[in-house]
């Protein structure tokens, strides 16, 4: 009777042997893996980024949604950082995939063989194809940038325009956009600098931090800026203020035997075509209209077009500008706008109108204008400063030396507008 139960044993084994052998390898890998205390594993994609992290975050929510079971980490850097990532790292630690506006981020990588096209396929050691000829698969980003405000009864009324916030009273109505982590600043920057050109592009961001709610006020400002697509809050509503037309590549990192399915998912995730815009209307930032609050926020008409490849290389230089300027500056901004408003008041009342408004405009020009010349972003101080080939010990005290320069720069700046005004009798 033993040997008989034995011999049913074995027979049932070997037969489940067999049914398993002759499973086919497709219908094997569906199966969902099973950790060990019982609960299906999540697909996993791991992604190295050098886009604002509030809109690169917001994008890769939206593909976990719409692919359940996945969870994807991702991972901002700057562009010289990824090559080093991927150096240091084993295959089986690298990211997935790359995703950047910047060629750097891509070249490298790939004369190092750590690359796959982007149809999968190994690329030969220091033979990669260029970033145009099937390494790289592109994309086109609507990146909406909105006005939010709380829901509450108390809420203030939407702007009319963007340059009432920019040549305001000085209400402080607006958050300082350019005080927050998240890349919002940076974006605006670029938007203003590239649309506007660098003097008048700092005019208005000077103009907009003027304008801003004090840190020291407490509690939150009644409008703030944000990534539309990154505003979930139930708390708050958003009002399209602006779209940036970006463009950016991805390119599938090779890590041996890895399964890149899931990753290719998210490559053709990112490169569907954005929603259609007019192209007739591409204004300034400054000048978009606020929308009507019963116009749905998908509605955005007006855009611009943003180089991120441009924004990426000279973000180091322009982010220390912004850090002096627009964020430990902004006290002194503050008080500039509050005497311009009294100038402009008394300006009026001038003996000689004319020549107090030119003195209006240029102690303006000197508050609001940038404490760097644009044709300094090449000088030779200022890349060696920040040459990412020079180790970081040795750019680390000349990056402190030009912070203490444009910071003295901005003080002279601020000390000269209001000595004009004061020389032209437009101060109390």
């Amino acid at each position: 009777m033993k040997l008989r139960s034995a011999c049913v044993r074995v027979i049932a084994l070997m037969s489940l042997v067999v049914v398993v052998g002759l499973m086919p390898p497709g219908d094997a890998a569906a199966q969902p893996a099973v950790s060990q205390g019982g609960a299906a594993r999540l697909a996993s994609l791991t992604i190295v980024s050098t886009l604002p992290e509030a809109y690169s975050r917001a994008r890769v929510r939206a593909f976990e949604q719409a692919n359940p079971g996945t969870r994807v980490e991702l991972i901002t850097q700057r562009p010289e950082q990824i090559l080093a990532t991927l150096r240091s790292s084993t295959p089986a630690q690298r990211p997935h995939l790359i995703w950047s506006a910047s060629a750097e981020s891509f070249s490298a990588a790939a004369a190092d063989g750590l690359l796959l096209g982007i149809d999968g396929e190994p690329q030969p050691m220091g033979g990669a194809l260029p970033v145009d000829q099937g390494l790289t698969a592109r994309a086109q980003h609507l990146i909406r940038i909105a006005l939010a405000r709380p829901t509450a009864a108390s809420a203030p009324a939407w702007p009319e325009r963007w340059q009432d916030l920019a040549q305001g009273e000085c209400t402080g109505a607006l958050a300082n956009p350019f005080a927050a982590p998240g890349g919002l600043g940076n974006l605006l920057i670029e938007s203003a600098l590239q649309d506007r050109g660098w003097e008048a592009g700092w005019a208005l961001l000077s103009g907009l931090v003027a304008n801003s709610a004090s840190g020291d006020a407490g509690g939150l400002a009644p409008l703030s800026l944000v990534f539309e697509d990154a505003a979930t809050d139930p708390s708050i509503e958003v009002q399209p203020a602006f779209a940036v037309l970006a463009r950016t590549r991805l390119a599938l990192v090779a890590a041996g035997s890895r399964d890149m399915r899931l990753a290719q998912r998210f490559v053709r995730f990112i490169t569907a075509p954005p929603a259609a815009v007019s192209s007739s209307a591409a204004t300034p930032p400054a000048d978009t209209p606020a929308r009507s609050a019963r116009r749905s926020p998908a509605a955005v008409a007006q855009y611009l077009s943003v180089d991120l490849a441009l924004m990426e290389r000279r973000e180091p230089v322009v982010s220390l500008l912004a850090r002096q300027w627009l964020v430990s500056h902004a006290p002194q901004l503050r008080q500039s706008c509050a005497a311009l408003r009294d100038g402009a008041r008394r300006t009026a009342m001038a003996t000689d109108e004319r020549a107090a408004r030119q003195s209006l405009a240029q102690a303006r020009a000197l508050a609001y204008g940038p404490a760097l010349p644009e044709r300094m972003l090449t000088d030779e101080s200022v890349a060696q400063a920040f040459n990412p080939q020079i180790r970081e010990a040795l750019r680390r005290p000349r990056v402190a030396a030009l912070e203490s320069q444009w910071a003295a720069a901005a003080l002279e700046r601020h000390t000269q507008a209001l000595g004009l005004l004061a020389q032209s009798r437009l101060t109390p």
